[in-house]
């Protein structure tokens, strides 16, 4: 009898640990826990993210380096090169820029490295390139989720919460398509953060 109580309250405790861990949509999510930060770390984190039609990162860099490559020799190599530094040099500081401007209204400066005791780890999920090919485009698209972690120890989750379906624009180059996207998902969440902190 004692053994079947205990095993109730391992999975009572097991289910209330993986309610807590399951991803709330941004909207809805509770940012009360900010209320007595003064600064953020923003971290990013693309492992395990797909894309278009749920193909991985690496299948799909090497597909359009194999196709350019192709067309012309070095033209894909040139690519991937392009490819990795959009995601620092293009997509990040785009998604810093739209979250930065809303949140540091209400106090939370962003920073990098270990300044602040609470981080924001981006997780870009999916990412949908969209095309443009003149006659025909479609947008990018990308699926956010959001994890904010204690600094010293990031396997402590404070929150985890996910942004789906962020627009970016039709431009004929993906890293102009993807980085409104960036920009949209930065906007958007410390819109919803600064609403709780006013």
């Amino acid at each position: 009898m004692k053994k079947s109580i205990l095993l109730l309250s391992l999975f009572a405790l097991i289910g209330l640990s993986a309610t807590a861990q399951r991803s709330t949509p941004a909207k809805d999510a509770d940012y009360s826990f900010l209320k007595s930060e003064k600064s953020i770390n923003l971290l990013f984190d693309y492992e395990g993210m797909t894309i278009g039609k749920n193909q991985t990162e690496v299948d799909y860099v090497e597909a359009q380096v194999a196709e350019r490559n192709e067309k012309k020799a070095g033209t894909g190599d040139e690519w991937r090169k392009s490819w990795e530094k959009g995601k620092l040099n293009i997509y990040e500081p785009s998604f810093r820029a739209g979250f930065s401007k809303k949140v540091e209204k209400v106090g939370v400066k962003v920073t990098e490295g270990d300044e602040a005791p609470v981080t924001l780890i981006i997780r870009p999920t999916r990412i949908e390139p969209g095309f443009n090919i003149g006659i025909t485009r479609m947008n990018a698209q990308v699926d956010f989720e959001f994890v904010f972690v204690e600094t010293a120890n990031h396997d402590n989750i404070i929150a985890q919460v996910i942004l789906p379906k962020v627009y970016g624009s039709d431009a004929f180059a993906v890293s102009d398509r993807v980085k409104i996207a960036f920009l949209g998902g930065g906007k958007r969440l410390s819109g919803y953060i600064a609403k709780q902190l006013k």
